[in-house]
């Protein structure tokens, strides 16, 4: 097949782009018709599917709004919150108790999280880069995996977080006025729900000067924010929840933490039990230190190959973009400490970058890499139905040998992902316009041996026909 013909038949169309919205409102309205009228098949089929629905809906939204009704009323939630439930405190942003329309009527958090769920169904149509039915499939997966689901079912403002992240993805791929909209909006998430502020690094894709700029204020607004707010954001801090290595949480911590305990079972079935303690000092430092090692060998292997910066640096801006804010907000997420699963909503900003690079034209191994990659994205978004049917036989992953080395495949698994995004991520830098106008400065200053990168002009003559001629029908429809 030509690459004439690979793009005529991979070019984006709203037809197309209306397939997972549909499906994603569908399945909404099918779980709002059960929730009103079949409570207990809602309740089942949720619970075999991510695990541990709650039975008041968009759980979540209705916290921010009980807090803010709290903060209004005098009480200090970062102490005590008698207006939530479950006494939840205040683990978010200073910010959102100064919203005073969000101080209301909880029962509105239905209405509201419902409106959030059909925003997040109808963003969909953003993500379709392609008619490829594969292409489809991969992005539906991840949208409707159990940790989505989890997600929406529960209206977490990461739900809202993907919004945000998602328009300036492309307000990215506009004109330097947008451009800066979009930088404001990737700004305004990080202080509201602080982790994104990592997404800011996509301002390397501006010249130099732009890219000084916009660090400096971006920093001076984020650091006065902080000093402003240094108390309670401390408070904040205090209160965030830590669940443990196993269940529903992902973080960096997560495989070197809760390996001695996994490995317990695991020795007993080889009569090596007291082997080693469960909470082994040199077992974590090991394991991390590996999986570190791991992370840095693939970054460096996939960095260094100018064809592979190439492929990457030639997606259409807005799904490049994309890949760029998706990338950093899951390695954000990662290492920041331990997030609830759901934040993994943040693989589908990546996942239109990912298929593109899944075609034909891409060379074999980037290709093969990324197909891998995103086959593991899928296999750890179902991660909460695997739980369930283990937990179903009363397996877990100290007890059970088998729930042990399944728990220690899927943090792989994460860790395998997270290198490869590093990887992609630190090739889109390398590719930017502000890195290449600091090394060729530094060259001429002296300070670093000059070497000679590829062209702009060069690397578009060398891409595939497909990513260019994607972009220009996508910017016509």
């Amino acid at each position: 097949m030509t690459a004439t013909n690979v793009a005529a038949t991979t070019a984006g169309s709203w037809g197309w782009r209306a397939i997972l919205p549909a499906i994603g409102l569908s399945l909404l309205g099918t779980a709002s018709a059960l929730h009103v009228w079949a409570r207990p098949v809602y309740t089942s089929i949720l619970s075999a599917f991510m695990l541990r629905p709650y039975h008041i809906p968009f759980f979540d939204f209705e916290y921010l709004l009980t807090t803010a009704t709290c903060w209004r009323h005098g009480v200090n939630v970062y102490l005590w919150n008698p207006c939530d439930e479950l006494n939840r405190l205040m683990g978010y942003s200073p910010l959102w108790l100064r919203m005073r329309f969000l101080a209301i009527d909880h029962s509105w958090s239905a209405p509201l999280g419902l409106a959030l769920a059909v925003l997040f169904c109808l963003s969909l149509a953003a993500l379709v880069p392609t008619r490829r039915w594969r292409d489809q499939l991969a992005i539906g997966l991840v949208a409707f995996s159990p940790l989505t689901i989890y997600g929406v079912e529960r209206g977490n403002i990461d739900l809202l977080v993907y919004l945000v992240a998602l328009i300036a993805g492309f307000a990215l791929a506009g004109d330097f006025v947008v451009r800066v909209v979009g930088y404001g909006l990737l700004l305004g998430a990080g202080i509201l729900k602080f982790y994104p502020i990592v997404a800011l690094v996509v301002v390397v894709r501006e010249r130099l000067a732009t890219f000084i700029a916009v660090a400096i204020v971006s920093a001076a607004i984020t650091l006065g924010f902080a000093a402003f707010y240094y108390q309670e954001l401390l408070a904040a801090l205090r209160n965030l929840p830590f669940d443990g290595y196993f269940w529903d949480s992902i973080g960096a911590k997560q495989l070197p933490g809760g390996i001695g305990y996994v490995l317990q079972p695991i020795l007993a079935r080889l009569g090596g039990t007291g082997w080693i303690p469960a909470n082994s000092r040199i077992l974590i430092a090991v394991v991390a230190c590996l999986v570190i090692a791991m992370l840095l060998s693939i970054v460096i292997r996939i960095a260094i190959s100018a064809e592979y910066r190439r492929q990457i640096a030639a997606l259409p801006p807005r799904y490049a973009a994309l890949l760029q804010i998706g990338a950093a907000l899951i390695i954000g997420c990662f290492f920041a400490g331990e997030s609830v699963s759901y934040r993994a909503i943040m693989f589908l900003l990546a996942m239109p970058g990912l298929v593109l690079l899944d075609q034909p034209l891409v060379p074999r191994r980037l290709r093969l890499l990324v197909r891998c990659t995103t086959i593991l994205i899928i296999v750890v978004m179902f991660r909460l139905a695997v739980i369930g049917v283990l937990t179903r036989f009363n397996l877990g992953p100290k007890s059970s040998a088998l729930a042990g080395l399944t728990w220690i495949g899927f943090e792989l698994a994460w860790w395998w992902i997270i290198s490869v995004l590093a990887a992609l991520l630190t090739c889109s830098i390398l590719e930017s316009t502000a890195w290449r106008e600091l090394w060729t400065l530094l060259c001429e200053a002296g300070l670093m041996n000059r070497m000679k990168l590829p062209t702009r002009r060069s690397a578009e003559d060398t891409v595939p026909v497909l990513f260019r001629r994607n972009e220009s029908e996508e910017e016509g429809q």
